[in-house]
């Protein structure tokens, strides 16, 4: 055993939250380059469709749960949920673009007087 591999090195606490510090820091600088245009955002930070939640059935109706009416033998009536034949609707295009939910910056309201 050497003296290079009988020793080890020993990482502290500071180490490890310098290494995080410029994890975090690197994003922000990426982003700061791309938004120093005025009045210039990339189509990236925008949502233009979704997964729909809603359910289409045979007959062409489009809501998110379906119930069929059932009679019992005292003419008593019950809603029942109904799952069979039942597809989503698939991908929807919003009419205006949305903000991304991890957009890595800040945007408020700057009212004029």
């Amino acid at each position: 055993m050497g003296l290079g591999g009988s020793k080890r090195s020993d990482n502290s606490g500071r180490d490890r939250i310098a290494v995080q510090k410029k994890c975090k820091v690197t994003p922000r600088a990426a982003c700061q380059n791309i938004l120093k245009i005025p009045k210039f955002l990339p189509d990236y930070f925008f949502v233009t469709k979704t997964m729909s939640s809603l359910f289409v059935d045979e007959d062409g109706d489009v809501a998110h749960e379906f119930y069929y009416e059932t009679f019992d033998e005292n003419n008593s009536s019950r809603l029942v949920k109904k799952v069979d034949n039942l597809r989503p609707l698939g991908p929807i295009e919003y009419a205006i673009p949305r903000l991304r939910a991890d957009s890595p910056f800040v945007i408020w309201e700057a009212r004029s007087r």
